[in-house]
């Protein structure tokens, strides 16, 4: 499959991958506030520290649901995006089983998905430019600006 078919194949993917990165964001920013307001309990001896662990404990729940949430969303991108390739994926797996990989966090993958998310942009803009023609200059020759913005998707897809 080339390159550029890559891109515009499985629109649902790209809609699960925004929801994952949302959810991983979210869950980044209750984590902080759950922590903060933890610290902030066992600063302050005038504050109610029963009601304030009780929102606490409130706001973990919460977080615990949201990392279900998102642990099967990214479960259903992995299965989209290896859906008719079992045996290659389940030779993958073997092989990561015998080699020590290193772990990623949720936070590490929501930062590659954005990445990946803003070259795909970039490269959407470069095909509307080849397609509709804007890329040339009156005195350009034709091959010469398409191979042009053929290397400027192939540098994208580089980073």
């Amino acid at each position: 499959m080339s390159k550029t078919a890559q891109i515009s194949a499985n629109r649902n993917v790209d809609v699960q991958i925004k929801e994952y990165t949302s959810m991983s964001d979210q869950i980044a920013l209750n984590e902080l506030a759950m922590n903060d307001a933890l610290a902030y309990v066992k600063m302050n001896e005038d504050v109610d520290k029963a009601l304030h662990l009780s929102q606490i404990k409130e706001l973990s729940t919460v977080i615990n649901q949201e990392k279900v949430r998102r642990d099967a969303t990214i479960a259903a991108i992995i299965a989209d995006e290896w859906e008719g390739r079992q045996q290659e994926l389940e030779q993958l797996l073997d092989e990561c089983v015998d080699t020590s990989v290193p772990s990623s966090s949720h936070g590490e993958l929501s930062m590659i998905y954005k990445t990946l998310a803003l070259n795909m942009e970039e490269i959407q803009g470069l095909q509307v430019k080849l397609t509709t023609g804007n890329h040339m200059k009156e005195d350009s020759v034709d091959g010469t600006a398409e191979n042009w913005l053929l290397e400027e998707i192939d540098q994208v897809w580089e980073k």
